[in-house]
């Protein structure tokens, strides 16, 4: 079974809706779908076990990673059309939002923990070997006038 389905989008949107938009074919959600689960696991992947939580289903899913995966396959959807509506725009701009968070790649460090999700394990010999310490050296100026 597929972490996300055509079936949870018809709780963001009318099903008649979706049906105009993908003119019946069905392979355009799951193009989108994909394309949303390739995007997410671009960040969450950083930290986190995609396959453990690509993995769930149902109530067993995260309900942050749920919703930001629905948010940006509704924006692939309405990427078809002439113009994307504003609220799918905000709401796919948060989501993008809330994968930096939760990557820990936002702004002053800011980071969203996905509780109940397994982390990623790090190969240690690796890390060590690609670890570079850089030493900033700034000189400290004393400009008079």
């Amino acid at each position: 079974m597929a972490f996300l389905t055509k079936e949870d989008l018809t709780s963001e949107i009318y099903e008649e809706v979706l049906e105009a938009i993908t003119r019946g074919v069905d392979g355009r959600i799951d193009t989108a779908i994909g394309l949303a689960l390739g995007e997410a696991q671009n960040f969450i992947g950083i930290k986190y076990d995609v396959d453990d939580i690509y993995g769930k289903v149902d109530a067993e899913r995260n309900a942050t990673v749920l919703r930001i995966i629905k948010d940006i396959t509704l924006f692939r959807l309405y990427g078809v059309l002439e113009s994307t509506p504003e609220d799918i725009q905000v709401r796919y701009d948060n989501a993008r939002r809330d994968l930096e968070l939760i990557a820990g790649t936002a702004p002053k460090g800011n980071t969203i923990p996905l509780v109940g999700c397994k982390l990623k394990e790090l190969d240690v010999e690796a890390e060590e070997t690609r670890s570079i310490s850089y030493i900033n050296r700034t000189i400290a100026r004393n400009n008079y006038f």
